[in-house]
């Protein structure tokens, strides 16, 4: 068991922003080590998003509030993978559009 602590020198940064950093940039470097099976950040929470739809573009494009929803849902998952210090790779994909 290895323990890590992300501090902010200068309290320039809260514990939200230190997490999400822990998320974005070590989570899947550490899933990549070897031996490695599970990365828990303490106390965290996820920053949120809100996505706001132009029903009228929706409509053009063929598509429905739910379909997006389902894209979203369906693109939100955790894949460690790749090389060790490599970008992670992804990219939301919506499926139905004509």
């Amino acid at each position: 068991m290895l323990v890590i602590s992300i501090l902010s020198p200068n309290n320039t940064h809260d514990s939200l922003f230190l997490a999400n950093y822990a998320n974005i940039n070590i989570n899947d470097a550490l899933y990549r080590v070897p031996g490695v099976g599970q990365v828990r950040i303490f106390g965290a929470t996820d920053y949120a998003m809100r996505i706001w739809v132009k029903p009228d573009v929706l409509s053009t494009l063929g598509l429905s509030v739910p379909d997006v929803a389902g894209a979203v849902r369906q693109q939100s998952t955790v894949n460690p993978s790749g090389q060790l210090g490599a970008e992670p790779f992804g990219c939301l994909e919506i499926r139905g559009a004509k």
